[in-house]
């Protein structure tokens, strides 16, 4: 039997929502199929603890019964269930596709050595750990969360104490230039003349993936201590690094270093996927979160074709890790796509296709979606006459929005952003329908580029025509990231006006 939502446990932060089990969510559409791939993919290609920990979770979701038993097999042979020694990066990666493991058979014996596990990181040297926190804190924070042991508290606060200083970091964000031009970058892989913090501290900040890793560390604090400071920097730091690194669609250029705008340089898909994963951790804290995500997911991750690991403007990226980072950012899309608040209403955050079951104290609510040039159909149905509310978050794209049930016509209650819905739903589905209409806008971007942007969707000029995604223009080779099939038509409607 799978666990029920987790919600927040005191003393942590009360965020008044908790994400959906993996159990309760049945992928649908153009995201089934390409994560069923890219799962297909990491199975074939990689043995890392993080493709573990980004296969579990997308077996889980896809309810891909034998990849599920592999998984299972993976996890109970690694180092850390063995007791035998391993480095604490991949003991962390192993410990996250336990938990998951855990939250949809409450098998005990998942939680025993991960506990073990995050004892030992009381007072840790781990260069990793220090630099990096935020993948030890996800943890404790979210064992806490399934065991209640206060001593886990402990824990974080040393680790919190110790720790690279994310949140003052991301603040103020020091790399305003390409990373070559602003650290002597001999000196910092040598670390000669007594530099070796500073340079530590350098790398860390200008790496593209530990970057786009640790933009969630502060929030992870935040849930922690409710810090104003730690809840505010996340995406404090986003912006700064998409105003010196970005590029549109909400991509920036970090192979393997931060690079400027530069367009001859290749964005990395494995930064894009880490990236896309603290957005979503970040969501939990600050929802503009949630806009950035979507944009990086659909039109960047959704573009990876595997295979070569091509880098977004088709200079080759060796890392065989990117498939399964690109995994890990796609699962986090989805599961950032749903939650449930406290009161038991349904909050839908993304537009997406699948289906979500919730099960309320009357009865078992399943909600289908289905979107379609921005048009979000829902059809509600429950085992018996249940009163359900739904909410359903009008994103920052959309210039207009109303809904109607069933046949009956009017437009739909707005609430701080929200279309809500409240309906006594039958065994019969009831069609609700929600218009979005997406604002379709030019901008001005990155050394005279100019491309558009039509709900979350990246339109781009090119050779005279218009494409999907990010263009010449934009990366310096031309290329369609995500298909929109009236892309042409709807720009040159604008640029009529």
């Amino acid at each position: 039997m799978a666990l029920k939502p987790l919600f927040a446990r005191a003393p942590l932060m009360d965020t008044k929502k908790a994400a959906l089990p993996l159990g309760q969510i049945t992928l649908g559409g153009e995201i089934k199929a390409k994560i069923a791939a890219l799962a297909q993919e990491v199975q074939a290609g990689e043995k890392a603890p993080s493709a573990l920990r980004a296969l579990t979770v997308a077996a889980l979701l896809l309810k891909d019964k034998p990849l599920i038993a592999y998984c299972e097999k993976e996890v109970a042979g690694s180092p850390l269930f063995l007791g035998e020694d391993m480095p604490v990066e991949n003991a962390l990666n192993i410990a996250q596709a336990a938990l998951a493991l855990y939250e949809q058979n409450m098998e005990k014996a998942y939680l025993e050595p991960v506990m073990r596990l995050i004892k030992q990181l009381l007072h840790t040297e781990s260069a990793y750990v220090l630099q990096n926190p935020g993948e030890a804190a996800e943890v404790i924070l979210r064992l806490y969360n399934l065991t209640g042991k206060r001593a886990l508290l402990d824990i974080m606060t040393d680790l919190r104490q110790r720790a690279m200083d994310w949140t003052s970091l991301l603040h103020t964000f020091e790399i305003v230039k390409p990373f070559e031009r602003m650290v002597d970058m001999k000196a910092m892989e040598a670390n000669e003349g007594g530099m070796a913090d500073y340079y530590l501290r350098q790398k860390a900040l200008g790496h593209g993936v530990s970057v786009a890793r640790n933009l969630k560390t502060p929030a992870l604090y935040a849930l922690f201590s409710g810090s104003a400071k730690e809840t505010e920097a996340p995406m404090a730091g986003y912006r700064r690094l998409m105003k010196y690194h970005g590029v549109a669609g909400g991509i920036f250029t970090a192979a393997p270093y931060l690079s400027g705008q530069n367009f001859k340089m290749p964005t990395s898909y494995e930064a894009m996927g880490e990236l896309a994963y603290s957005l979503s951790v970040i969501a939990r804290v600050d929802e503009t979160a949630l806009e950035a995500l979507e944009k990086v997911a659909q039109n960047g991750l959704m573009s990876y074709r595997g295979g070569a690991y091509h880098s977004v403007n088709e200079q080759k990226d060796e890392s065989k890790s990117t498939p399964a980072a690109v995994l890990k950012g796609l699962t986090a899309y989805v599961l950032a796509a749903n939650a449930i608040l406290e009161d038991s209403t349904v909050l839908i955050e993304l537009m997406m296709s699948g289906e979500i079951k919730v099960k309320t104290a009357e009865s078992a609510v399943k909600i289908a979606k289905t979107l379609v040039d921005g048009a979000f159909t829902l059809e509600v149905s429950a085992g018996k006459e249940t009163r359900q509310k739904i909410a359903i978050r009008v994103p920052e794209w959309a210039g207009e929005a109303y809904g109607q049930i069933a046949r009956e016509a009017g437009v739909l209650k707005d609430e701080k952003g929200m279309i809500v819905i409240e309906h006594a739903f039958a065994k019969a589905p009831t069609a609700i329908e929600v218009k979005l209409f997406p604002k379709l806008k030019a901008v001005e971007g990155y050394r005279q580029s100019r491309y558009f942007e039509y709900g979350p969707y990246v339109l781009a000029k090119t050779r005279g025509s218009v494409k999907s995604g990010i263009s010449a223009e934009v990366f310096g080779k031309a290329e369609t990231l995500v298909p929109y099939k009236d892309a042409e038509e709807r720009v040159a409607q604008f640029e009529a006006l």
